[in-house]
């Protein structure tokens, strides 16, 4: 921590500092004896790891272990932020989520980009889609039925499309089998989660791997992907990959298939199944949605 601090101090935009003073405030809100007290220290891990964030650089981000932290740091922001409030610290608790959803927006910045294997192009094509969409995503032109949000685990949206959803499975456990690779077995729980997140990313008009609101524009962090994912399902969960604007399961393969991060998480030999969901959300930016999880 002191050397952390002393190079922040000496080059404030260096951003390797603020990843090591994050997992160190975020070890010691495991120590902390009082809810307050957790609250301060992951309120400053979450503060830390923001800047981390928005300094770093994607090869920077590879050098740590920064996808592991930050799924851990959220998640237990997450259920923090819901203990304070039943504690009648809502200043707190928002306090909280207001540091998880900076971190958010300063990832959205490139996260089409860097991690749901969107091109420059089809980020250009999603803030104009969604400029013009925005008067058109309305109680008129939305399902009555709308599920958004944080689900309850019960909900059970409809695929747009079964058969390509078999499709991208066929694809996927041919890719594992000729790299020795055992295949993948159908969860409707999970596919049940991930039909239940893409037609969220339409209906809502937005893109992450996290569970948000959306009201006038303003998105409101809800949940983290496994908080979601473990609404549906009780088995451990290994990732998630999304995806949008392919038609077939054979876009959405070559896209996750020329992107690192979504190539390992689906060839991962340790994961036993496997859950995908594909929703058409007509008016939404991009239209087709796809989410796949897996787990053991």
């Amino acid at each position: 921590m002191e050397v952390s601090k002393k190079l922040i101090a000496k080059k404030p935009t260096t951003s390797i500092p603020y990843y090591f003073t994050s997992v160190i405030y975020y070890d010691k809100s495991k120590e902390s004896q009082t809810l307050k007290g957790v609250y301060l220290q992951l309120y400053r891990s979450v503060t830390n790891a923001a800047k981390f964030e928005k300094l770093s650089s994607e090869s920077e981000r590879s050098l740590v272990n920064w996808d592991e932290h930050l799924v851990s740091l959220k998640n237990r922001a997450v259920r923090l932020a819901s203990s304070l409030k039943k504690n009648e610290m809502d200043d707190l608790s928002t306090n909280l989520l207001a540091g998880l959803n900076k971190i958010e927006s300063v990832a959205a910045e490139n996260e089409v980009v860097k991690d749901d294997v969107l091109n420059d192009a089809d980020l250009a094509q999603f803030e104009s889609t969604t400029k013009k969409t925005e008067s058109v995503i309305n109680e008129a032109s939305v399902p009555t039925h709308l599920f958004f949000g944080m689900p309850s685990g019960n909900e059970n949206v409809r695929s747009s499309n079964i058969t390509e959803e078999q499709n991208l499975l066929a694809l996927i456990n041919a890719e594992r089998a000729k790299n020795g690779a055992q295949p993948l077995t159908w969860s409707e729980d999970l596919a049940r989660a991930c039909r239940y997140h893409a037609y969220d990313l339409g209906s809502q008009g937005y893109f992450s791997h996290d569970s948000y609101d959306v009201s006038n524009g303003k998105k409101t962090m809800v949940g983290t992907t496994f908080n979601r994912i473990e609404k549906f399902s009780k088995r451990a969960v290994d990732g998630e990959c999304i995806a949008a604007g392919g038609n077939t399961a054979e876009k959405t393969f070559k896209q996750w298939m020329e992107s690192p991060g979504h190539r390992k998480i689906i060839m991962d030999a340790g994961s036993k199944t496997v859950g995908i969901g594909y929703q058409v959300v007509e008016n939404s930016p991009f239209v087709d949605y796809w989410v796949l999880a897996t787990g053991k």
